[in-house]
């Protein structure tokens, strides 16, 4: 697969195309367009001959028979970051949390100027050692990894940022979305022009700091095709149960689309929507996916013992 990645959701010529149920695997750049050698990759992989942008995505890749009206089911197959070494950002008012809030807690932030620090994380048994803390008290966490960019793209609007997310996807930067999880892109363009990208060999939900463990790797996945499955926004299946993601300006919205769409997820299996209201919402999980001062990712998760696997009979 000859490598060529973007910094939009675009309507671009597709750089491979698949049958639905066919198996292929993506080699993916970190968010900063670096390799397993923690060096920039050519500019010959770059669209723009550039790695500088941030969120380099892989495609679009076009799938046989996908017409507006279907939708496209992923499955993460294997994840798998290529070097022991992830990265992530520490900057003035990166994350979600200004540094205002901060100055009352964080002594760093208020012994002299601010820093600009990238964190490295070694990773060794299944979990992420930071190997230059500026403190002295030890960190780590398990290792959990993810694509933090999953998209199709959205007809008649210009290129879409890989930094943005919408109701086809985009840099939805969610968790849940690792090795074993199946999601739904709606699909509005032939094709449907799958992007994927921005592996996090772990992050916190929120990815509140700006930034996951940054890393490079590859992306083994399977593409089916679900004929005729209309959708207003992505949903996912875990091992352990299914989800409707909100993507919303705000997040009090993103909330509220995800939760009225887990709603008439249910319905569709023969609940009265009332019922499946009151269901959904005293049974759910609100779960974070990229939560910045541009939009929100919510999903809205209900596990298996809530409905007894009954969500699977009307995907």
């Amino acid at each position: 697969m000859k490598p060529l990645y973007r910094f939009s959701f675009a309507g671009a010529p597709p750089v491979r195309t698949v049958d639905p149920g066919e198996t292929f695997v993506v080699e993916l750049p970190d968010s900063d367009g670096l390799g397993p050698d923690l060096r920039p990759l050519p500019g010959a992989c770059f669209e723009d001959h550039s790695p500088q942008c941030g969120n380099p995505v892989f495609g679009p890749v076009f799938v046989e028979g996908a017409e507006p009206g279907d939708a496209l089911q992923i499955q993460f197959l294997r994840i798998e970051p290529d070097r022991n070494i992830a990265r992530t950002l520490l900057a003035p008012d990166h994350g979600l949390v200004p540094d205002a809030l901060l100055h009352n807690t964080c002594a760093t932030l208020v012994s002299g100027a601010k820093p600009h620090h990238v964190y490295l994380w070694e990773i060794r048994n299944e979990s992420a050692h930071i190997v230059n803390a500026i403190g002295d008290k030890p960190v780590s966490v398990p290792v959990h990894p993810f694509l933090g960019c999953v998209s199709t793209v959205s007809p008649g609007v210009p290129a879409l940022s890989s930094l943005l997310a919408n109701s086809h996807g985009g840099n939805i930067d969610h968790p849940d979305l690792t090795a074993g999880t199946v999601l739904w892109l709606p699909v509005s363009v032939d094709g449907g022009m799958l992007y994927l990208g921005d592996m996090h060999a772990a992050q916190g939900h929120g990815e509140a700091a700006g930034g996951g463990l940054e890393i490079s790797g590859t992306a083994t996945i399977r593409v089916e095709l679900s004929k005729g499955m209309p959708l207003k926004a992505p949903r996912y299946r875990t091992r352990t149960g299914s989800a409707c993601l909100g993507i919303g300006t705000h997040l009090q919205t993103a909330m509220q689309l995800a939760i009225a769409e887990m709603t008439h997820w249910v319905a569709r299996s023969g609940w009265n929507l009332y019922d499946a209201s009151m269901m959904v919402n005293q049974t759910c999980e609100l779960r974070l996916g990229a939560v910045t001062n541009r939009y929100a990712v919510v999903s809205c998760f209900l596990g298996d013992d809530k409905l007894n696997g009954n969500l699977l009979a009307c995907v």
